[in-house]
């Protein structure tokens, strides 16, 4: 059994990772969530995929804010927000764009400069989102897909607590990179309500496995 509790501060009017250590796969057997010194109501869910929470790219991918997205003769021309690394033919995966692009593996055709690359997609007009390297074990699915715990909405302006969960999963981040480490992640998404900086206590607690899956 894996029990843990931290302090994390996040912000409120954005969505924010928090990491939960545990075994590569277990069962989660509890959940606490607090709120200190405010009563700010907060949403949240658990996934199993770092890639799979809103806004973030997977471990170990190359990867980064989209800037811009122009129309180059009917094909994407993106724009990143630093340095991409990029070369002819790579491929990359276009994710958290509100669009039909969303999870979306396109090549990169020519690179314009350091920040600038065409890609073989078709033009949409996008105004936020991330890319990646196009993961290297499996593709990236709907992010329903990797939930441990469904979402909560509303949860109480103060505390969520439950015990007895009982919910199974298996890490999905590339395990070419977390078979290195001595624990793997579970990922809180954690929408807080209000602005400005929150403090929340967390603890939580795992059921390590030993079958292969």
């Amino acid at each position: 059994m894996y029990s843990n509790e931290i302090q994390v501060t996040v912000i409120g009017g954005e969505t924010n990772l928090v990491e939960l250590p545990a075994s590569l796969r277990g069962t989660l057997e509890r959940l606490i969530i607090r709120q200190i010194g405010a009563d700010d109501g907060f949403d949240f869910r658990v996934l199993n995929r770092k890639g799979a929470v809103d806004g973030q790219i997977d471990v170990g991918a190359n990867g980064g804010g989209i800037d811009t997205v122009a129309d180059e003769g009917g094909k994407v021309r993106l724009g990143t927000d630093a340095a991409h690394e990029l070369r002819r033919g790579d491929q990359i995966l276009l994710n958290w764009t509100g669009t039909d692009l969303d999870r979306v593996v396109g090549t990169v055709t020519a690179v314009v400069d350091d920040t600038t690359v065409d890609l073989d997609l078709d033009y949409t007009a996008i105004s936020e989102g991330v890319w990646q390297t196009a993961p290297r074990v499996e593709a990236l699915l709907h992010p329903d897909c990797y939930l441990v715990i469904e979402p909560v909405t509303g949860a109480s302006a103060e505390s969520y607590a439950e015990f007895g969960i009982e919910s199974p999963y298996t890490n999905r981040d590339d395990q070419s990179v977390t078979a290195r480490r001595a624990t793997s992640t579970l990922y809180l998404e954690l929408d807080v309500g209000g602005s400005g900086e929150k403090v929340f206590d967390i603890g939580w607690t795992t059921v390590p496995s030993s079958v292969s899956v």
